[in-house]
């Protein structure tokens, strides 16, 4: 279930920037055609990357042209430059094919510190985030919602006046690191993820149509720009191996079971104009996301166990455990 103040503020976000200008979709694909080649030189020439059942990923963007769906992937969070190294290993077909490149959230103060950058990282499909404190409840995942809701669908229907091309008003693909950070731990612990925040449980419960939902689990971009070393423009070392495994969609009876349970406890508030804060901060609610992102990490765990068994402790899910650990070091912290 959406709330129209939701898709409001989406839209509001979408509109900061002239996507309906003539130059935008020229200059939006030739951006993200340029930073996909660097990155395929980059992961294929520089490094040995690859990617296991790449094919799931095209199926499921197929499907979701198909069927009017969003599509949500999800990986764990190993370097600043996971986005976009790991579009690299996919066919150059993808960068230039209008709806068939991701949208992704970054960070504000990493991304859009400057009009330039704001700019390059608009152009290229990149929603500014908030850090630090600003909550799952912000304008960037607003628009995310937004992006994988049909108009229609929601009941909010757009007019020629609002500036959104309607290749935008069609659900799209969504990718996001619910992680929010960087996270390289050292050995033992090298492999494994922390919590996952509820921006996440936001994708996944809101949009006007239950989105597909595909977990990816990436690794060894952390040995090529660790934390804990200084900063060069090409990282550090020559032909490291870089694995990106795809995983089988999401099972959809779970997420309906999961929507199932948002519509019952949003449905006392449908004439709200935004999520209330009974649904942003009361038990039941807080309780729902939580499982909703404690799941979507099991799965995105589960892809991990395929490459390598990795034995987490259950609280490594948590974000409690995060806050007042001092058993797995961090490189960087």
């Amino acid at each position: 279930m959406s709330f129209r103040g939701v898709l409001k503020s989406g839209r509001e976000v979408l509109l900061q920037y002239p996507r309906d200008s003539r130059w935008w979709t020229p200059l939006s694909m030739a951006t993200i055609t340029m930073v996909g080649t660097a990155s395929k030189l980059f992961v294929k020439g520089w490094h040995r990357a690859s990617i296991k059942n790449a094919y799931i990923l095209k199926e499921a963007l197929e499907q979701s042209k198909r069927e009017g769906r969003g599509l949500v992937t999800v990986m764990n969070h190993v370097s600043v430059l996971d986005d976009p190294l790991v579009w690299g290993t996919m066919p150059f077909k993808m960068f230039y094919t209008k709806g068939y490149m991701r949208w992704t959230l970054g960070a504000e103060d990493i991304c859009f510190k400057n009009k330039l950058t704001s700019m390059f990282f608009s152009l290229g499909q990149t929603l500014s985030t908030k850090r630090f404190g600003a909550g799952p409840f912000q304008p960037a995942l607003d628009a995310a919602v937004t992006l994988l809701s049909r108009s229609s669908d929601s009941g909010y229907h757009l007019t020629s006046h609002d500036g959104i091309p309607p290749q935008v008003d069609c659900p799209q693909w969504v990718h996001i690191y619910p992680e929010g950070f960087v996270h390289q731990p050292f050995a033992p612990h090298e492999m494994t993820m922390k919590y996952f925040k509820w921006g996440i449980s936001r994708l996944i419960l809101e949009p006007a149509r239950p989105p597909i939902v595909l977990p990816i689990f990436g690794h060894g971009l952390q040995s090529v720009f660790p934390e804990d070393l200084p900063k060069r423009v090409l990282g550090h070392g020559f032909k490291r191996p870089l694995l990106y495994e795809v995983g089988e969609p999401i099972d959809e009876t779970k997420i309906a079971e999961f929507r199932g349970k948002w519509a019952e406890l949003a449905q006392p508030y449908a004439k709200e104009h935004h999520v209330p804060a009974q649904l942003q901060t009361g038990r039941d609610a807080c309780q729902l996301r939580s499982e909703v992102a404690a799941f979507v990490r099991q799965n995105v765990a589960a892809v991990r166990n395929l490459y390598t068994k990795t034995i987490e402790a259950p609280e490594f899910s948590q974000a409690l455990f995060w806050k007042t650990q001092n058993q797995v070091k961090i490189k960087g912290k």
